[in-house]
């Protein structure tokens, strides 16, 4: 269906959930193809409030014929041995340089979370379910677009070299861990093609757009992107209003 159809989708409210689905469903009498849920709160669970071992809603979502998409706004600790967390590179001492290094505590707090969040992603491949997998996303934040821009996660905040290391320690991570249901997206910030992992670790490119003004934005940018990366699919990952 590529480049014939559009696969329209929603963001779950926070974390585990098909409300935005729900309220779509509501308004146009259909559901959209495919929900993203958020590994946003992996530290808390298993709790009361979050449980991601309770793949329900996402097996009924699939079960129903609708695409399951994933995310992880992945909080880390404010400083080593920290019970506050946080993915704002402003708010921690967590270096993404030294994520892959090991003996580091940062590297600590990645292999833990990888062996967490590896247990629940097996959950999925156990049921058959394939997920488009959106890690580490925006990773370049504004840095290119204008004089003092910066990355706004921290998982972008040591640069280029330090994000495409983190990547690429995540995906040889759960190749080993046996994991083989993840379609990996990138997403692109423009300009930041340093910050691109390669074509052996990506599947498809995303672009998030917010706050324009005009929607002649979205066919010069796919038009771009496709050019800059001719063998991946492109799609508009994150969407806000054009007003």
């Amino acid at each position: 269906n590529y480049g014939v159809k559009i696969i329209s989708s929603t963001m779950a409210n926070v974390n585990w959930n098909i409300n935005e689905a729900e309220w779509v469903k509501l308004q146009t009498g259909k559901y959209p193809a495919m929900t993203t849920f958020d590994y946003i709160h992996l530290m808390s669970s298993p709790a009361s409030w979050i449980d991601y071992s309770n793949t329900s809603i996402l097996e009924d979502w699939w079960n129903n014929n609708g695409i399951v998409s994933a995310c992880w706004h992945w909080n880390v600790p404010t400083s080593s041995g920290a019970t506050d967390y946080t993915y704002d590179p402003d708010k921690t001492t967590f270096k993404a340089s030294n994520a892959t290094t090991e003996g580091t505590w940062e590297n600590g707090v990645v292999k833990a979370d990888l062996q967490k969040i590896t247990g629940y992603l097996k959950l999925l491949q156990a049921k058959n379910i394939p997920v488009i997998w959106r890690p580490l996303h925006e990773g370049a934040g504004n840095i290119y677009e204008y004089a003092g821009g910066k990355a706004w996660f921290w998982w972008g905040a040591s640069g280029a070299d330090a994000y495409k290391a983190l990547w690429i320690y995540m995906f040889d991570y759960f190749k080993a861990q046996g994991l083989n249901n993840l379609i990996w997206v990138w997403t692109t910030q423009t300009k930041d093609n340093a910050f691109y992992p390669g074509d052996n670790y990506v599947d498809i490119i995303g672009r998030d757009i917010y706050n324009q003004t005009t929607s002649s934005v979205f066919p010069n940018e796919f038009t771009a992107i496709q050019k800059a990366y001719p063998h991946k699919m492109v799609t508009l990952s994150e969407l806000g209003n054009v007003a």
